[in-house]
């Protein structure tokens, strides 16, 4: 019998293994996707459409980014409570040797873990709220872009339509995580990254077939964003029905303590995305203030820079994030450790790779992209990529805690890491005389504190008393059991 455990266990490990390679490559995919199709849309719209069309455009997707705000962080609270109300049907069978019939224990607490079904009626009931709190901001924003920004005189009768197409779209993706997420932890990560791949495949044809052979304008190019994303919602609300039977919320599931959940873990993680600001758009305030304005021209290529490669590590970590909530929520300790430590050796080992190819490339690639080698930005360049690759090796670390619910610790090291990223850069530049090299010394400072220090070390510490703790508590079941 041992023969036979012993196999079932290698051929569940290898089809395992096998389902994470296709999930990695698919993410990977949709990632190359969604950079494929803006690059061909931009592409379109400034050749086409003229230098003022692209601008606004670009302004209004860097801007509207704000609406990922609204959501409240849901997606990866709901991946986080959809692993743990999961967790009951995933239990390996109990073993033939067993007692037939075990005696319950009159003093162990009742499972108050909602069911599947239910904390998905709940994400969809928060969508709701969410979604409407989008769409005011949407409409607010629309009917204010015009006084926020200047437009070129031509293109001022289409903003407003332009904005709200836009905002619409980015609703409609930000709504459908409450259905990707329910793909995500049933273990449908690569059908997930298929339908949001192509969306984005199809808003690059279709916007191709507007302008060149219907004559569209800039107007065209945001109906076929919208389109893209009524595609994409719609796509993973089927996919999600098949598995709970849900489109709309059933609000005889929905309760307070799960949307209360939901809400204290989202908001953790909003304030976590919140310390993004304190690095790139505050060292752009104080390359502004404390040396030249035109100096964040030298330092801003870098950063984009620095912003691309990440991606390289993002979609391994997108995939380990659900991965590793749903087997915290089996007890699976020993394989949350292995994402770990092979998922971190392998995005570091992707981003050194890829910042030694950009740095040995980069008066090609700045000729090329600016017309100009940019050499003062090339002289900081190195520094810049060496905080890339610290930093993206912490990518993995932080998915495994988010996966195990330490949403408040990460959120905590990621707000202090900001606050002396500030603090570091400002003496730098002002007390030590550095310049912009005193930009880039404070963030590796912290990004090395944080990612080379303190993830390691606290991952590690996680994952091992997490598992201390499910082996004194199995332990301690099998003792009464057989008492």
């Amino acid at each position: 019998m041992s023969d036979s455990v012993s196999t079932s266990a290698q051929r569940d490990g290898g089809s395992s293994r096998s389902s994470t390679a296709a999930d990695i490559t698919s993410a990977y995919c949709a990632t190359a996707a969604h950079i494929g199709s803006w690059i061909i849309v931009v592409a379109i719209v400034f050749r086409m459409l003229g230098k003022e069309a692209y601008a606004m455009l670009t302004l209004v997707q860097a801007t509207i980014g704000f609406l990922n705000y609204t959501a409240l962080g849901l997606a990866p609270a709901l991946v986080h409570l959809l692993a743990r109300a999961d967790a009951p049907r995933r239990q390996p069978p109990v073993d033939a040797l067993s007692p037939p019939t075990a005696p319950v224990l009159d003093y162990e607490p009742a499972d108050t873990t909602p069911s599947f079904r239910a904390v998905h009626s709940n994400g969809l009931a928060f969508v709701m709220f969410t979604g409407t709190v989008g769409l005011i901001a949407t409409l607010i924003y629309t009917v204010s872009f015009d006084d926020l920004f200047r437009v070129p005189g031509e293109l001022l009768s289409r903003m407003t339509m332009l904005v709200l197409l836009v905002g619409l779209g980015t609703l409609l993706h930000i709504a459908s995580d409450a259905s990707a997420a329910v793909l995500q932890t049933r273990r449908r990560i690569a059908l997930d990254n298929t339908l949001w791949a192509s969306s984005e495949v199809v808003w690059a044809i279709i916007t191709f077939a507007a302008i060149f052979f219907f004559d569209g304008h800039l107007i065209a190019v945001a109906y076929c964003y919208l389109a893209s994303r009524l595609l994409l919602f719609a796509g993973r609300t089927a996919a999600a029905y098949t598995q709970t039977g849900l489109l709309l919320p059933d609000w005889q599931l929905v309760r307070w303590p799960v949307i209360r959940q939901l809400l204290g873990f989202g908001l953790l993680v909003v304030f976590a995305q919140l310390a993004d600001l304190l690095y790139a758009p505050t060292d752009y305030i104080l390359i502004n203030k404390l040396i030249d304005p035109v100096a964040v021209a030298i330092y801003a290529p870098a950063v984009q820079i620095d912003a691309g490669l990440l991606l390289l590590v993002a979609s391994l970590a997108n995939v380990l994030f659900p991965k590793s909530a749903v087997a915290h929520a089996a007890g699976r300790y020993g394989t949350i450790r292995r994402y770990y430590l092979v998922g971190t050796l392998a995005g570091t080992a992707i981003l050194a790779v890829g910042a030694t190819g950009v740095w040995l490339l980069s008066g090609v690639i700045f000729r090329v992209w600016f017309g100009d080698p940019l050499p003062q930005t090339q002289a900081i360049l190195s520094l810049v990529l060496v905080h890339t690759v610290i930093g993206g090796s912490s990518a993995v670390g932080r998915s495994i805690l988010l996966g195990m619910g330490k949403v408040l610790p990460f959120t905590v090291s990621v707000l202090v890491a900001g606050a002396a990223n500030v603090i570091l850069s400002y003496c730098f530049v002002v007390y030590g005389g550095l310049g912009l090299r005193g930009i880039v010394l404070g963030t590796i400072t912290v990004v090395a504190a944080r990612c080379l220090l303190w993830m390691p070390w606290y991952v590690v510490r996680t994952i091992r008393r997490a598992d201390c703790r499910g082996s004194a508590s199995a332990g301690g079941r099998g003792q009464s059991l057989t008492a």
